[in-house]
Order: C-alpha cells, then structure tokens, then sequence
C-alpha cells in the first residue's frame, strides 16, 4: 500500500500488486499455513492485507469480493484463543479492520463479531501496558502495523536496521514507508520486491541453477516452490531464535521467543513462560520441517526432484548448526560445523553379523 513519492495514487511498487492478484487461492484467501490446518489466523491476516491493498489501489473486484467472503466465513477463526496466533494478532488484525470501514469495505459479519475482535484488542493493550518499559516498547513497536496513525513513527524508525528494515519484516517496514517517507526503507522493500518477483519474501537461490536441471521463471514463481522456501525459512529462522534466545536479549534485540512469550503473558515474562514459548516455537519448527519433507520426496511437483532436495538439505545443515547453540556465533565453531557437514569421514556403525 506506499504510494509512489510524488505520485499518491499511483503504488510503489506495482509488481506487488500484480503477484496479489495472481496468486489468491480458489478459497478466495492469499498465505499458506505451514501447520496443515485448512484456516489460522496467520492466513486471515493475510488475506485481509490483501484485500486492502487492492481497495486502495482500485483493482481486483472480483479478488476481493473473494476476499471478502472467506474472512467472513472464518471469522470465528478470529475469536478462538485456542489457535496459535501471529504475535500482537489481536492490535493487527482489529487495525486492519479499522481501516477496512474506513476504505469503505463491509465484511460479511456481525457487528457482535466485530466488537468482540476490539474486546481483544483492548484487553491485549491493556495487558501489555503491565510489563517493563523496555519490553512494552518493543512489543509496540512490533505491532506497528496495526496501530496505523496512532504510532509514533517517528520514534519507531530508531529501531531500524542498517538493512534499511523494522525488524527484518517486510509488512512493518512497508507501514512505516506509508506515514514516513524513508529512502532507506524504500531501498529495502525495493530490492525484496525486485528479489521476489512481487511475493515479498521467496527469492532465487543462485544454488538451484547448479544442480542440473533447468530451472524455468514459471517453476521458480509456483505454488510448491515457495511452499517449500518458505517452510524451510521459518523452520531457520525460529531454530536461530530459540538457541540464540539468551544472547540476543541481552544484546537488546527483538526475539520470536520473547514476542512469544510477551503474547501470552503480557508482562515481563517468567522462566516458565519463555520455556512454553520455545516448545510452542518448536512444534512450529517440526511441522515445518515435516511439510517440507513432504513437498521435498512426494511424487510429482512442477519442481525438479534435485532442487526439492537441495532445500532438504539446506534445512538439514540450518538443524546442525542449531542443534545446541548458535553455529555461527564463533568461527571456530562455524569451522567445526562446516567440516561435519561437508569433509569430516562419516562415522558408519554396521549392525552385528548374523
């Protein structure tokens, strides 16, 4: 939704919009859930991102109105506080709402359904204002997107990376490119969307075009060649913020652990809680690792069985060096994993002859 500068009814970056409208799904959401379950929160919120997008740009009736129905039709997704949610999904997923009625969107729900959402909304800030500064800070900075013009941008952007980002996420940094105009935001969501052909996360890994077989601009823009990126990235990416947890808190950096653990308190967090929030990280991370297991050794696929494989191996080197500590934290210890992975003779035990 950043309008081009200078130009406010023209988007930013118009190859977003054209990979919104070509990959809904026949359901009529857009997202997929490395979880297995037909519908979760993580997906509605997607979808309604998505539908915004295209309202504001003026484009794809057909896509919303699709759009439309399945959140409607989902909604009590929405209300079940026994379904795992994106951190901060109550503040994100009511702003959004809010900005729907005022786009002049109607979603086919009550207006009992509707309250309800801002309930949570309002117990969610109100319990979060219990914790420590340092970490209601944090936890209101990450849910920016769902704050709108309520947040202070302006102070927001002290937490911005030297890769140009607010945390490393591309739909966070993208709110803050709407209030403020940011060149090295800009930058930042220019080379993902240049990266990614639009999809805002998937890139090219330059190692599938070494394996042999020919990889065509059509396999590496489907479905099943992002489902698997995308599992594999997560599975990573919570495997660092588990092991690295202790560290990187003490570095002053935002961790899903502790978002997770701030999601579900709303306080500064226990032992007990941040141990909850890694086996919660945990279960995502082996249903991750197990869709792209399946996605990987399955018959068939548009994508070459030797490039399936090269993400199961790519996530099984990521499981190493995280299988006890951060792998990358010392070189010497980044060696030693390399040289497991790579050179070290492997260690065969043959079973007992008959």
């Amino acid at each position: 939704m950043v309008p081009l500068r200078g130009s406010p009814q023209s988007p930013c970056f118009p190859q977003c919009i054209e990979w919104i409208l070509q990959n809904q799904n026949n359901n009529g959401s857009w997202g997929i859930n490395p979880l297995g379950s037909t519908v979760n929160k993580d997906i509605l919120l997607s979808t309604l991102a998505c539908v915004l997008a295209l309202k504001k740009w003026n484009t794809g009736r057909d896509n919303i109105r699709k759009g439309l129905s399945f959140i409607g039709k989902n909604f009590s997704v929405a209300m079940d506080d026994k379904l795992v949610a994106p951190v901060g999904f109550n503040i994100t997923f009511s702003g959004l709402l809010s900005l729907a009625t005022r786009m002049g969107l109607e979603i086919p729900v009550t207006q009992a359904d509707i309250d309800g959402i801002f309930h949570l909304r309002k117990i969610e800030l109100e319990r979060d204002a219990g914790g420590t500064v340092s970490a209601r800070k944090a936890f209101m900075a990450y849910v920016s997107e769902g704050l709108g013009s309520l947040q202070d941008w302006d102070f927001i952007m002290t937490n911005q990376r030297k890769n140009g980002s607010l945390f490393d996420s591309p739909s966070t940094t993208a709110m803050a490119a709407i209030h403020i105009y940011d060149d090295k935001a800009l930058n930042y969501l220019d080379a993902l969307a240049n990266k990614s052909g639009g999809s805002g996360g998937p890139i090219v890994l330059t190692a599938m075009y070494l394996v042999g077989p020919e990889l065509s601009e059509e396999v590496v823009r489907s479905k099943e060649y992002k489902d698997m990126f995308m599992n594999m990235s997560v599975a990573g990416r919570l495997l660092n913020d588990v092991q690295t947890y202790e560290r990187e808190i003490k570095q002053g950096k935002i961790n899903s652990v502790m978002l997770q653990a701030l999601s579900r308190d709303g306080s500064s967090p226990s032992p007990s809680s941040i141990e909850e929030a890694k086996r919660e990280l945990r279960s995502v991370i082996e249903a991750c690792r197990l869709e792209l297991q399946r996605l990987v050794f399955r018959e068939g696929g548009v994508v070459p069985r030797p490039c399936r494989e090269l993400f199961w191996l790519m996530s099984k080197v990521v499981n190493i060096y995280y299988l006890e500590e951060d792998g990358y934290f010392t070189p010497d210890e980044m060696m030693s994993k390399a040289n497991a992975v790579i050179i070290d003779p492997l260690q065969v035990t043959l079973p007992p002859s008959c």
